[in-house]
């Protein structure tokens, strides 16, 4: 399936409401509005409410406190970017999303992962997944057709889809293959997150179109970092790593 026609969809979903879409958000809208005119529904789906904790983290504003986190994020940029909605629920399995769609994973546990993953297959819809520790930071680009291959996430972390707790709020990592019974991420880890999903979603949108389908081994599939490490991992790199095992 060739990579290089994304246009930007007329939809975006935004799973997760949290630390990373706080940071993610008010960047995204003002690139959207600073470079085009059409601009796409952005969809915010999350069932949890804003806790005052949540504040030292997250950049919600105190008046938020109490609120569903989708509703108090559409409430604070809505008059900069009419087209943000709000879905004050949970991402499921059988979630309804646009075919072709692009759809924003910023959560902290498996099952919510594994529901946006099985939305992309079934509706066509590419996706940017993104995920934190402390000060761990990672972001992956998903499209259907890696769908059982070795750059899916589920071939990844095989923990995506043997995570049977059926809880959307257990946050469990990604960036290692232990669980994270509490996770804490630091505003570093928010932020960094956030600016790796950013230019995953401008090269594939925005770059990508205008280069040869030939150059696409040498394309970002994945930004990450730890503590001392800032890495892309490119389309070469998986094959490498499959040939060298």
């Amino acid at each position: 399936m060739n990579h290089s026609n994304n246009k930007i969809p007329d939809h975006i979903y935004i799973v997760g409401a949290g630390g990373i879409t706080t940071y993610f958000l008010p960047a995204f809208i003002k690139t959207m509005t600073a470079t085009t005119k059409d601009l796409p529904a952005i969809h915010i789906i999350d069932g949890d409410a804003v806790e005052e904790r949540n504040l030292k983290r997250q950049l919600f504003d105190p008046s938020a406190i109490a609120k569903n986190k989708a509703i108090a994020l559409v409430e604070r940029y809505r008059d900069e970017y009419p087209r943000l909605y709000a879905r004050e629920r949970f991402f499921h399995p059988g979630e309804i999303v646009k075919n072709g769609s692009l759809l924003l994973v910023f959560v902290d546990n498996h099952v919510a992962r594994r529901s946006a993953l099985m939305a992309c297959d079934r509706c066509d819809c590419t996706a940017i997944l993104a995920t934190n520790e402390y000060t761990a930071a990672q972001a992956m680009w998903y499209h259907p057709s890696f769908r059982g291959r070795r750059f899916d996430p589920r071939v990844r972390y095989p923990e995506i889809e043997t995570d049977q707790s059926n809880n959307p709020i257990r946050p469990r990592g990604c960036t290692t293959q232990e669980a994270l019974e509490v996770a804490p991420q630091l505003p570093i880890a928010n932020l960094a997150c956030a600016a790796y999903a950013l230019q995953l979603f401008w090269f594939y949108f925005m770059v990508a179109p205008s280069l040869e389908e030939d150059s696409r081994s040498f394309w970002p599939i994945e930004h990450t970092n730890n503590f001392n490490v800032i890495q892309t991992r490119k389309e070469q790199d998986y094959v490498r790593k499959s040939v060298e095992t």
